[in-house]
C-alpha cells in the first residue's frame, strides 16, 4: 500500500476511533458475520482463515476486513489474532470518506482486493496474469 494512503488511513483511525485490542488467540471477526467495519493493523498479527484453514496473515500497515465493507456481504474468512494485537476500525462512513477525500485510497483498497483475489484464484504451482 502506498505509505501516503496507509498514513492517512492510520490518521483518520486514530482520531476517529479507539484501538481494537486483541490478546493471542482471540477472534477478531468470523466467516459469515455481517461486517460493518475495516481494520488497520497497528501491532501484532493475525491470520486469516477460510474454512478453518489458514489462507493468510495481516500485519503492521495491513489492512482487513474491507471486503465485507466494500459490498455489504458476510465475512469471508475469519480473523484470529496471533500474537496480542491493536487495530483501528474504520466503519461505513468513515470508509465512505475517505473514498471521497484521499486521492488513491480507492486504488489502494481495489488493489488489495484484486491482489487477494488473484492468490486465491491461481491454480497450485500457477501463475494468473
Amino acid at each position: 500500500m502506498d505509505e501516503k494512503v496507509r498514513s492517512i488511513i492510520q490518521l483518520v483511525a486514530l482520531l476517529e476511533g479507539k484501538p481494537v485490542m486483541l490478546k493471542a488467540g482471540q477472534v477478531l471477526f468470523e466467516q459469515g458475520q455481517t461486517g460493518t467495519q475495516m481494520f488497520v493493523v497497528q501491532s501484532g498479527a493475525l491470520e486469516l482463515k477460510v474454512n478453518g484453514n489458514v489462507v493468510g496473515a495481516a500485519g503492521p500497515g495491513d489492512v482487513i476486513g474491507e471486503m465485507a465493507i466494500v459490498d455489504r456481504q458476510p465475512r469471508s474468512a475469519t480473523a484470529v489474532a496471533t500474537t496480542d494485537t491493536a487495530l483501528f476500525p474504520i466503519d461505513a462512513p468513515q470508509f465512505d470518506k475517505l473514498v471521497q477525500n484521499v486521492p488513491g485510497f480507492a486504488r489502494e483498497v481495489i488493489g488489495i482486493l484484486v491482489r487477494r483475489l488473484r492468490k486465491s484464484a491461481r491454480p497450485a504451482g500457477g501463475d494468473l496474469k
